[in-house]
């Protein structure tokens, strides 16, 4: 019995630890994110990890146009895309959708070399991505939205 209650309390110690080295350390008032990925079952683990940054609803697109609708259906407060998409790229979509308004923008791409061609600057998270990289990427981003304009 004895070794019973001191193994939950080490499993409950453990539980405690986890969910507060995966707590956000803060709340970003934004909630709503725009996920460009045409490979859904990363789109789903991008999604994944940014629940567990606070945020709460979001968009998955496969292709630039569709990214265009979505965001003028409703604002994103974040974008993160791949570059290679079926339809178009990811920068392509970005572009578009920044062209008048700032919005925080990560990449998350096996094209770094491509994203940073056409945009030197772009917070961009190489394929596959791992959790604190992401949240270094948005950290930064949040702090330095991204605006397109045309030189």
């Amino acid at each position: 019995m004895k070794g019973d209650h001191i193994a939950g309390s080490i499993i409950r110690a453990l539980a405690a630890v986890r969910q507060e080295c995966f707590r956000p350390k803060w709340r970003w008032h934004l909630s709503h994110v725009l996920i460009i990925e045409d490979e859904v079952l990363l789109a789903f683990s991008v999604e994944e990890a940014l629940r567990n940054l606070g945020y709460s609803t979001f968009d998955i697109v496969k292709s630039a146009p569709e990214a265009i609708e979505a965001a003028e259906q409703k604002c994103p407060d974040l974008i993160i895309a791949d570059h290679q998409l079926i339809d178009g790229t990811g920068v392509g979509a970005v572009k578009a959708i920044c062209a008048d308004k700032s919005i925080p923008v990560v990449f998350v791409t096996g094209s770094r070399t491509k994203v940073r061609q056409h945009l030197p600057e772009a917070y961009v998270v190489d394929k596959p991505f791992n959790f604190r990289r992401l949240k270094s990427a948005v950290s930064r981003a949040v702090e330095k939205p991204f605006r397109f304009q045309n030189n």
